[in-house]
């Protein structure tokens, strides 16, 4: 097994299928990803937080589909890669209009669902890297306007947090 670091990415696994679901999990915590479970369309709208980086969505789920959970997911700009047995063209194109970012077919092979979810993880992070400002031990995120340091959440109001930045992005200066 892999020696993990401390990793920031977290993937919302929506699979109804216990054993498709588990294998997912052990793939990606065998590839230092963490990963939560939610096996239904209404558990997963229940686990999507602000940690969540990315999720792989079946369609066919029970309580509300993969077709309307998408359509919450985007509202949280985060990339979604649909993993289904239906492979009609006609659902693939309203998917990718619905704002899906990738679409795997089942059966699948482990290494392009990885490979899949590096390249979505890469251009999230492409994305949002300017939104973080890091110095030493403290982590400011623009997006979401939370700070952290030595991981523990530091609550700040909007000019505090705006005092800060300013700080962040030339700690060297003298204000």
């Amino acid at each position: 097994m892999k020696e993990c670091s401390i990793t920031m990415v977290k993937i919302l696994i929506v699979e109804d299928d216990n054993d498709i679901n588990n294998m997912i999990h052990d793939l990606l915590r065998l590839n230092c990803i963490e990963s939560v479970s939610a096996y239904s369309g209404t558990e997963a709208l229940l686990l999507l937080d602000e940690h969540v980086d990315l999720v792989l969505l079946d369609l066919m789920l029970p309580g509300l589909s993969g077709q309307e959970v998408i359509k919450e997911i985007k509202k949280k700009n985060l990339p979604v890669i649909i993993l289904t047995a239906i492979d009609k063209m006609d659902t693939k194109l309203d998917l990718f209009t619905l704002g899906a970012d990738d679409y795997l077919i089942k059966p699948f092979d482990n290494n392009e669902l990885l490979a899949r979810v590096k390249i979505q993880l890469k251009h999230r992070q492409v994305a949002f890297s300017s939104a973080l400002i890091t110095y030493k031990d403290i982590i400011l995120d623009e997006n979401s306007y939370k700070v952290t340091c030595n991981e523990i959440k530091i609550n700040l109001s909007k000019i505090e947090f705006k005092l800060l930045k300013i700080l962040l992005e030339s700690p060297t200066r003298v204000f």
